[in-house]
């Protein structure tokens, strides 16, 4: 984005330069009142634009505030609903912990190897 500006800044000097030297101070005044209309015009676009969106760029001190305020009271309803979902879930045991592992690293588990259990018993025996 500096980069457009500066080309931008180094555009308008030359051509400023090629005004000056081919028709003189008038014309370049006229050059330079021209890109100040353009500018104000853009502004004023730019408030039009953001007042139908219903941007915040034109607000007053008392109305930023209460909208800081909106955006801090819903960040921490945020914060503490992500906190209680993190509070139902529970660590997993040690058995389970080491199946997950052996599962990952492709580890064959025997037949009888039950992973909802924590001991290692056949499921024959169990039913």
């Amino acid at each position: 984005m500096q980069s457009i500006q500066n080309l931008g800044l180094a555009i308008i000097a030359i051509v400023a330069g090629v005004i000056l030297d081919s028709h003189g101070y008038l014309f370049l005044e006229v050059f330079f009142s021209a890109c100040i209309c353009c500018a104000i015009i853009a502004v004023v676009m730019l408030y039009f634009v953001n007042l139908l969106r219903g941007g915040d760029l034109n607000l007053s001190t008392w109305e930023r505030e209460k909208l800081q305020k909106k955006a801090a009271i819903e960040a921490e309803a945020a914060r503490l609903r992500r906190q209680n979902s993190e509070s139902r879930l529970r660590p997993l045991s040690a058995f389970a912990l080491r199946v997950r592992y052996l599962s990952r690293l492709g580890a064959q588990l025997p037949d009888h190897y039950c992973s909802h259990m924590s001991s290692l018993a056949h499921r024959s025996v169990l039913k």
